[in-house]
């Protein structure tokens, strides 16, 4: 069925009061104000053994930023490609998830819970510096939906999101960073996209998007043509471009596990890139696009592999006794 015009999905999901909230109309206040809350003074350890793996030179002068979990809270990291120099830039009480870095590597995106004005805890956009300095939420407002996913575009003045106000549906959205504010993503019939893990092309030009049912890779170029680039018959998750917008890689469901496909954009064949008894997914690609560094349970709990985006050897990034997760490698 296909979706309601973006006012008629404001007026069914969220009535009136999210016209405001979505065009950041809050009295003045500054977008990009810094955050008040305060940090844990010491960061955790992260049983680091001190080890470098024996990685392809693709990796080689890269910064990986990604997710750790360490007693119990998921925070922000970054190391270099060879698992060596880890350091952790957020050290809150809670989780923060799925870093993304802008296309320049000078800032990183990512999701942190944040309360809203009735004390209830969302999902939100906060931002900093690559080295973890300038801290703040992107919007000055806090939401009462969901705001997931970010990705940059290009030119590095706004993200796009996935939105949820049930944590179930999702549709996408910008969010322009120098005012706060968002709008919808539609397409050429001014239908609102529903769909989850956005992320721009290298151009800017499409989004790439998993469907609304989780299971389908798709592209749409706003107020343009949607494409269904591949829909396979069980769930995919994070699909995301390679740098030159050639090729997607992305996870999919194989029986009760998952495995890494890379898809070519111009022909739609898939080739199958891991065949783990255990979870691989969330895919990230290296600036030359030759090696995919991914997330795998193989050696127990998550950790960070990489793989030659061709298929081959499979190779684990660093030897840690922490939960590592949702890579993202710089440009």
């Amino acid at each position: 069925m296909p979706l309601a015009s973006p006012a008629r999905l404001l007026a069914r999901l969220l009535g009136a009061g999210l016209l405001c909230a979505l065009a950041a109309c809050d009295g003045g206040d500054q977008p990009l104000a810094p955050s008040a809350e305060p940090q844990a003074s010491t960061p955790a350890a992260d049983g680091f053994d001190g080890s470098p793996s024996a990685l392809t030179a693709a990796l080689v002068g890269v910064k990986i930023a990604y997710e750790s979990r360490v007693n119990g809270n998921a925070g922000i990291w970054v190391m270099n490609g060879d698992g060596t120099g880890r350091k952790q830039l957020t050290t809150w009480s809670g989780d923060e998830l799925a870093p993304a870095w802008s296309r320049d590597n000078k800032h990183l995106a990512f999701m942190r819970k944040r309360p809203d004005a009735n004390q209830v805890l969302h999902w939100d956009v906060f931002l900093m510096d690559a080295d973890g300095t300038h801290k703040h939420w992107a919007r000055s407002t806090p939401a009462w939906f969901d705001i997931m996913d970010p990705s940059w575009a290009p030119d590095g003045k706004h993200l796009v999101t996935a939105i949820s106000f049930d944590g179930v549906a999702q549709y996408l959205a910008t969010l322009d960073l120098a005012t706060g504010t968002m709008d919808w993503v539609v397409d050429n019939s001014q239908t609102v996209i529903e769909g989850g893990y956005p992320s721009y092309s290298p151009s800017g030009a499409s989004i790439l998007y998993v469907g609304g049912h989780g299971l389908s890779i798709n592209e749409v170029y706003p107020n343009g043509d949607p494409y269904v680039l591949s829909q396979p018959s069980t769930p995919v998750t994070r699909p995301t471009w390679s740098p030159d917008g050639k090729k997607v890689a992305y996870g999919r469901a194989v029986g009760n596990n998952m495995d890494l496909y890379v898809l070519t954009r111009s022909t739609y064949a898939v080739k199958r890139l891991t065949f783990n008894a255990l979870w691989d997914g969330n895919p990230t690609w290296s600036k030359d696009g030759g090696t995919i560094v991914f997330s795998s349970n193989r050696s127990g709990g998550s950790q960070l592999w990489s793989v030659p985006a061709a298929g081959g050897t499979q190779t684990r990034v660093a030897k840690t006794t922490s939960w590592d997760d949702a890579a993202a490698l710089t440009f």
